[in-house]
């Protein structure tokens, strides 16, 4: 059984490499992406670790840094999920937002962009993928609705980065309280991209809307 790695039309654009996608951006010098996953009316954000260096203890949604052997930027957002939730990524179904930049470094700057995408993923039995394998593009394709289970998949975090995970309403994020307990997030764009993916999902947003059609076959 082949894998599908599926992603709208308006997106295969960026089926290219990270370092090809620098090479045509170059005003920037690294790129990261960023995995939105909702279950229900639900959407998984995750604690980073205490020790991190940049913003311990705070919340976000699963993501990092595109690596230069990534085949394409979506391998790249396939990979980020995986390793930092144990998910496995089934279908791209589309961008939330254009992008955010921002800087890092004191003498030598370093300008990022960050690429955000709502993203289904599969099942608890999951099978991992091997991103090297080389891809093939079909035109054409309709994808094939995923079916919601009752319970939410399963998320193993690597408590190197993370620490714990919640998968929170509209309202909580709204309300940046669970319960009782008070979420910190990374940075306010990082809640403003949240926000707007639970808009893009209502249909109270158009930017980033996706159109099935474009599918990535990864024998």
């Amino acid at each position: 059984m082949k894998n599908m790695k599926r992603f709208p039309c308006p997106l295969d654009h960026l089926s290219i490499s990270p370092s090809l996608f620098l090479a045509r951006n170059a005003q920037y010098h690294r790129v990261v992406t960023g995995a939105l996953v909702f279950h229900a009316d639900r959407l998984l954000i995750v604690q980073r670790a205490a020790a991190e260096n940049f913003a311990g203890n705070r919340w976000e949604y699963p993501g990092g840094s595109a690596e230069m052997d990534d085949p394409t930027i979506f391998h790249a957002l396939m990979r980020e999920l995986r390793e930092e939730t144990g998910l496995r990524g089934s279908k791209v179904v589309r961008q939330i937002g254009a992008h955010v930049e921002f800087e890092t470094g004191d003498l030598v700057k370093v300008r990022w962009i960050k690429l955000s995408f709502e993203v289904e993923v599969a099942g608890r039995e999951a099978v991992d993928v091997d991103a090297s394998e080389e891809l093939e593009v079909e035109q054409g394709q309709v994808a094939t609705p995923i079916v919601m289970h009752e319970e939410p998949p399963f998320v193993q975090l690597d408590p190197r980065e993370h620490q714990d995970y919640l998968w929170i309403s509209e309202e909580e994020l709204k309300a940046g309280c669970v319960g009782g307990r008070e979420l910190q997030f990374a940075t306010e764009e990082q809640k403003l991209v949240m926000l707007l993916a639970f808009r893009v999902r209502k249909g109270e947003e158009e930017e980033g809307e996706a159109s099935a059609g474009v599918m990535i076959e990864q024998k």
